[in-house]
């Protein structure tokens, strides 16, 4: 029962991991984009 729990806690610290990492991604892919829409006006 102890172990489960275990495992289940380190599923969901991977998986925020992951979240945080995608949404840095999208934020810098997003930036980027529009950084790029800026210098060519």
């Amino acid at each position: 029962m102890e172990y489960e729990k275990d495992y289940k806690k380190r599923i969901l610290n991977f998986y925020d991991k992951n979240i945080i990492s995608i949404r840095h991604k999208l934020w810098y892919a997003v930036t980027s984009v529009l950084f790029d829409k800026l210098a060519q006006f």
